[in-house]
């Protein structure tokens, strides 16, 4: 893999640069061990050019990486990226044989600190039931197709936002950029505001704050269910969204339950964190049913109460969310079967962010059941069953993130990207996640 640092105006002069570069490489560029060398040798596969359209012979490369290095769009350092190059048509039909071997293609396992750049120099087809979607967050992931792109299958950035801000398990801080696309589109550096924190002061009821949205940018994350039961309480708090930025929808804050005469404080640990950080943490304690903490890179753990609940849930323990704790209840087929709440479908915990796609095509953009999309996580919920069988305060809902196609004629005819945030909810749910933006623009 060649090392090649870019620095173009806009994000399309550098898919130009890098694609009319990439085809020029020879097939055996990069660094090889002597041990590859005769191992590529006695497989035929040295030095050997292959008609770009053959996926038979493609597939037995390992990937599609030619470049690498550091990416500068108009004057500011835009993270570093991986180019991966397809030199002739790509047609994608058959995602039992060949979408393993795409996700390699296409995407490295760089997370957070590198965008995937794709320059396609020729055609794009893809069917159903094909899924591009990489296995790792990124700082955004961007396609560049020298031709038509028609699409009829799966294109997901959705938890796939990256965690740029250098805590936590990211593996480093990349600083929000405005991002200029075209010279007419540019993605803003902070996208919509988190949600703010919500407290209640003796009020019986419940409170939250929806995140919000920006121009050509990503949703902000919304704060956390804060619940009362009696004029009674003091002064309780649930935490903060946080704000989107050009490589992530914002996460969401910690909600909290309170009853009788107790308190709580609030600290930045209950908001969500910025730049595609960790959710909000629960308080310490809780005084009520359990409570759960937002969503983001991670999701920001659940607080048990009363009894064992669902797992091992010990009455005032934070845990991680990553074990399964929390749920989307529009996806739970078990909910409701067998008991009040059944045993649940824990899908995915709390994390995750909705992240960027870009495309950008020089001919028509069409298809007629593709879909692409980047949402925002629905807020998380923890069931405590120790107790009566209330769900607990819920946190908020992540904001959506960014699908942008930019086609070169004026047939645009394709899919539009799905970038909402997560729902309000029932049962206590916190606020919702902005909405990102999704839509087709000239290129």
């Amino acid at each position: 893999m060649f090392v090649q640092n870019v620095s173009e105006t806009t994000l399309e002069n550098a898919m130009k640069t890098l694609g009319d570069s990439g085809g020029a490489m020879p097939r055996d560029s990069g660094v090889y061990s002597i041990n590859q060398v005769h191992n590529l040798n006695s497989q035929g596969l040295w030095g050997v050019n292959y008609p770009a359209n053959d996926l038979t012979t493609q597939k037995t490369l390992a990937n599609g990486f030619v470049k690498t290095g550091r990416l500068t769009l108009n004057g500011n350092f835009a993270g570093y990226y991986d180019l991966a190059y397809w030199n002739g048509n790509l047609t994608i039909d058959d995602d039992n044989e060949l979408g393993a071997f795409f996700d390699n293609f296409f995407f490295t396992g760089n997370e957070d600190t590198h965008s995937a750049l794709v320059y396609i120099n020729g055609d794009l087809n893809i069917h159903y039931p094909c899924i591009i979607k990489p296995a790792v967050r990124k700082l955004f992931t961007c396609f560049y197709i020298a031709g038509a792109f028609t699409h009829n299958g799966l294109i997901s950035m959705t938890d796939r936002g990256a965690n740029h801000s250098g805590t936590g398990n990211s593996h480093g801080y990349t600083a929000p950029i405005a991002i200029p696309i075209n010279g007419t589109v540019t993605i803003p550096a902070t996208g919509g505001a988190g949600g703010a924190r919500v407290n209640r002061n003796a009020s019986s009821g419940s409170s939250y704050n929806a995140g919000g949205t920006a121009t050509y940018g990503a949703g902000g994350g919304g704060s956390g269910h804060n619940h009362q039961s009696g004029s009674q309480c003091g002064s309780t708090w649930a935490g903060a969204g946080a704000d989107a930025t050009c490589f992530s929808g914002g996460g969401s804050g910690c909600g909290t339950m309170n009853h009788s005469t107790q308190t709580n404080t609030v600290s930045a640990e209950n908001d969500a964190q910025p730049n595609g950080g960790a959710g909000g943490k629960p308080h310490l304690t809780n005084y009520l049913y359990g409570a759960s903490g937002g969503s983001g890179n991670p999701g920001g753990m659940i607080l048990g109460v009363t009894g064992t609940g669902f797992g091992n849930n010990t009455a005032g323990v934070r845990q991680p969310s990553n074990g399964g704790f929390m749920e989307q209840n529009s996806i739970d087929p078990y909910k409701g079967v067998g008991t009040e709440r059944g045993p649940g479908r824990y899908y995915d915990a709390g994390n995750g962010t909705a992240g960027v796609f870009i495309a950008m095509c020089t001919g028509d953009y069409t298809g007629s059941h593709g879909r692409i999309e980047s949402r925002g996580k629905n807020h998380g919920n923890y069931h405590e069953i120790g107790g009566n069988g209330a769900g607990g305060a819920r946190g908020g809902s992540g904001g959506g993130g960014i699908g942008m196609i930019f086609g070169g004629t004026s047939t645009r005819t394709g899919p539009t990207p799905v970038v909402d945030g997560g729902i309000t909810g029932n049962n206590y749910g916190g606020g919702a996640g902005g909405a990102g933006t999704g839509a087709k623009y000239a290129l």
